[in-house]
């Protein structure tokens, strides 16, 4: 009875101790598009200082980039996108940006990801840019194109499409922040004009 009676103690502890920390936990899911100007608004002057805000990036914290937005399918791995041939090799670009600096990371590397995404989103060509853009934010170069141009990129877009079409409700606008995995459309317009502000307010703690 002892033995039953501590195991129930230490569920209920492990229980609580999660609930803690997942009330602790930001995810910040943004689906956006390479050469939207609202998007690129977003990344530079609001996720990018946001970020900065803290004098490391939070452990609390997941970034969960999204780039596709309005793109449609119109063939097998072919995208018509909403800017044209060049925002879809941005997309492209992004997606195995992330691939590389997140998804095959133990720790994933956000702040180099968005200093990536930061450098590439003041270009006219992103595409061309991705190598100075590396060479400045640490990223492998070699490994990037390689996904780019491999059957990876295209993998990772399409997955991403998929991501995309399940949003709900329908993605109408881009860029669009989702909180936790749940949408809410004045958080996702409070978080385009003051993303710090919002992140504040979900958890007041972590921005003493």
């Amino acid at each position: 009875m002892a033995i039953v009676a501590r195991l129930l103690l230490l569920a209920l502890t492990i229980a609580a101790f999660g609930e803690s920390e997942q009330k602790d936990a930001l995810k910040i899911t943004v689906y956006y598009e390479t050469y939207c100007p609202d998007s690129e608004n977003f990344m530079m002057n609001q996720l990018a200082p946001m970020m900065g805000e803290f004098n490391a990036y939070p452990s609390w914290l997941t970034l969960d980039l999204i780039p596709f937005g309005k793109a449609k399918k119109v063939g097998h791995n072919k995208y018509e996108c909403q800017h044209g041939p060049k925002e879809c090799a941005g997309n492209k670009l992004e997606a195995c940006a992330i691939n590389e600096l997140v998804t095959k990371q133990y720790n994933p590397l956000y702040m180099r990801l968005v200093n990536f995404i930061y450098c590439t989103m003041t270009a006219d060509d992103q595409v061309k840019a991705a190598k100075q853009c590396a060479d400045q934010t640490g990223v492998d170069y070699k490994k990037l194109m390689k996904c780019y141009k491999g059957p990876e990129g295209n993998k990772l877009i399409n997955m991403y499409a998929k991501r995309t079409g399940e949003l709900q409700p329908p993605l109408s606008w881009v860029p669009t922040v989702v909180f936790n995995d749940v949408f809410n459309q004045t958080q996702s317009d409070a978080a385009q004009k003051n993303l710090y502000k919002v992140v504040c307010e979900l958890l007041p703690d972590q921005c003493l």
